[in-house]
Order: structure tokens, then sequence, then C-alpha cells
């Protein structure tokens, strides 16, 4: 048993089953949104919905009652390129055939001459998160779709071993890189987006995004869906996938653990920036720190950079969350993408210059304040006063006498 609805396309009622309708819904709007940005796109979109109508009508004539997601398949395979659209089937005349010119020169795709560059090559080409073949995020799987090279347990298996790879070389030069694999796995399933629409999908597999390959896109699509619908999705009944689910909230634990002791790091450095140590903390106001006021003068670019590199550090993931999360936001394009990596990169390297010259430099203006404050007190006169021996004889039987 279906669900079925009644639609209303210029001004005739159609009962339609629901999937039938998310299918011609869909296919609808994708033909929109090919020809938004092209000369007379309105014009042919609109000629496409009238298209759909007449041949829903045929359909309705010739006794169908509700109008199933089969029907709406061939439809959609009857029209096809739109360019192709019988605009001769009433009158004939030259005027529908240039109509029909005017068609193709508004969805003619440029075939430029083959570029083997890398641009060339990139052109077109997006990276999305392959959804269909997903294990933690489908940024593997994503990768191999973006190259064309490859299949995604390849770079899944290549993936954990450069992980390992990372954590052995630093090993090697004494630096902690165990996580730091992980982490990067992880921004990445935050920076990419998943393909929400046909024309994604094709951008994701560097296909030419045409009419005829978006109708044979929605159409697999909804094929795949309704097979999944009936039968379940067995790929995620294993016991590998969800041994891999548990190893990533493993491996998010330490992260969100990082980014705690990183606010916290933040919050001292501004009770610190604005003053408020003396008073706040007995201990800063102690006289082993008197040195630190003249120090954060003298400072202060450095321990600015390194309170907003942590802040960036921080905040990118979090916003690539935030949008990746809502439902209804445009997917991030590549140049965005490519702009946040850069800048959480760029963010990471000044945030371990800048703390690390902090700690030098705080280190080394302790020592030195140390060595003046306490040479000053080594050098002074004794002035201690005298006190003579006593002479009474209680003191001297106590001594004795030396003979």
């Amino acid at each position: 048993m279906k669900k079925n609805i009644t639609i209303n396309m210029f001004g005739q009622l159609y009962a339609i089953d629901e999937d039938a309708f998310e299918l011609l819904n869909r296919y609808l709007d994708s033909m929109k949104r090919y020809f938004s940005d092209k000369e007379g796109g309105e014009e042919i979109a609109d000629d496409i919905e009238h298209r759909v109508a007449e041949l829903l009508w045929q359909q309705k004539e010739e006794g169908t009652m509700a109008i199933s997601i089969e029907v709406i398949k061939e439809i959609i395979g009857k029209i096809g390129n739109p360019t192709e659209i019988d605009s001769q089937e009433e009158n004939g005349g030259q005027e529908e055939q240039t109509a029909a010119e005017d068609y193709e020169e508004a969805v003619e795709v440029e075939e430029d001459k083959p570029d083997n560059s890398l641009f060339g090559w990139l052109k077109g080409r997006y990276l999305y998160r392959d959804p269909n073949d997903k294990v933690l995020g489908g940024v593997c799987s994503g990768m191999a779709q973006f190259t064309g090279k490859g299949t995604s347990l390849g770079w899944r298996l290549g993936v954990i071993l450069a992980i390992f790879i990372l954590a052995g070389m630093g090993k090697l030069i004494h630096l902690e890189l165990v996580w730091t694999g992980w982490l990067l796995y992880m921004i990445l399933w935050f920076l990419i987006p998943l393909p929400k629409t046909p024309e994604d999908r094709l951008r994701m597999r560097g296909q030419s995004v045409t009419p005829e390959n978006i109708n044979e896109e929605i159409i697999n699509e909804s094929v795949k869906a309704s097979t999944e619908g009936r039968h379940g999705n067995r790929r995620g009944n294993g016991c590998l996938p969800l041994l891999l689910k548990l190893v990533a909230v493993v491996c998010l634990l330490p992260f969100f653990i990082l980014v705690g002791i990183g606010m916290l790091g933040i919050i001292a450095l501004l009770i610190a920036v604005l003053g408020l140590s003396a008073t706040m903390f007995p201990y800063f106001a102690t006289e082993s720190m008197t040195w630190f006021p003249n120090y954060l003068t003298d400072h202060a670019g450095t321990i600015f950079t390194a309170i907003i590199s942590t802040m960036a550090i921080i905040a990118i993931p979090i916003y690539c969350i935030v949008r990746a999360l809502r439902g209804n936001g445009k997917p991030m394009s590549a140049q965005g993408t490519v702009a946040c990596i850069l800048l959480w990169i760029l963010s990471i390297v000044l945030a371990i210059v800048s703390m690390t010259s902090v700690a030098m430099t705080g280190s080394k203006a302790e020592r030195d304040y140390y060595d003046l404050h306490h040479s000053r007190h080594d050098n002074e006169p004794d002035t201690t006063p005298y006190e003579p021996l006593p002479t009474d004889s209680s003191s001297v039987d106590t001594i004795g006498w030396q003979g």
C-alpha cells in the first residue's frame, strides 16, 4: 500500500503516489537549477513543466487513475534532453523549429580543447563526501570519486597507513603525533560537505552537468532509494562498520578534551593580558611575579598572536561543524573549503611559534629577574649589629678555658 496525494498542474488535478511526486519534484527542481543561469532559462524550464503536464494528461486520458513512479520514470525518459522536445508537435512550422534551435543554443555544453594540466583536470570536479559508500563520514570514498583513482577501500587503507607513519615519525623527533592524523581526518569530515542535489553528485564524479545526465542520475537515485527501502541497507549491518564507528568515537574524545584544555588556556591568557591576575590570584601578586607586568608590555604582540591563533584553531572547526549540521544550508564551496583548511593550518603554525616564543621569553625574563634580584642582595653590605662575646663567669664556665 502506498500513500497517494493530489497535485495541481496548470489547473488540472492528478492523483500521484508520494514517491512518484518526490521524483517528479526533484526532476523539475533540477531542471530549474540547471537552466537558471542560461539565457531564456526560465522559459525553457516552464516549457519542460508544460511538457510534463501534457504527458500526465495523456496518462489520465488513457485511464490511469494514479500516477506511479514507473510512469514518472517513463515521462522523464520521453523528455530526455530538453533540446529534443518535439516543438513541432502542434503546428510543425518554422516558428517551432526556431524555438527548438534556441533550446539547443541555451543548453549547449561548451567543449574546450583537452587540457592535460592540473587546472584542466580539476575543472568541473568538486570534492564531496560520498554518502553511498561511507564508513566514517565518506571522506575516503569521496577522495576516490574526486580523483577517479583507486577504490574507496584502497584510500581507507592508505589513510590508516599514513596515520601510523605520522605517529612513527613523531616518535623519531620526540613529538606526540599519535592523534594528529585522526584529528586531521575529523577536520576533513566536518569541512567536506555531502552532495545534496543530482548536480552535486555528478560534479563529485567529474561528470558533465547536462540534462541527460541529470535525468539519469535522478532515476538511478530513485531506484536505489526504493531498493534500499525494501531490503534495507545491508552495508551497515556488519561488525566492521560498527567497530570503525566505535573507533571514531574513541578518537573524538581526545579531540574534545584538547579543545577544552585550549579553552582553559585562552581564558588564562586573557586574564593575564587584562591585568586581572594580581587581584584574582594571590600567587601572581607575590614578589616572584613582579617581572610579569613588564614582560606583558614588552611582548604584547606575541601574546596577542598566541591568543588569536588558539581561538582560530578552536573556532574554525566549530564553525564547520555547525554549518555541516544545518540541514537546510548550502554546502560550502570548494574555494571556501580550501580557505578554511589553509586558515586552520596557518593558525596551528602561528600558535606553535608564538606559544613557543612566549614560553621561552617568559622563562628567560623570570630567570633574569631572579638573577638580578639575588645578585643585588648578595652584593649589599652586612648591616647586622656586632655582638661581643659574653664575659661573665657563667659564660666562661660554660665555654671553658683552652690551654
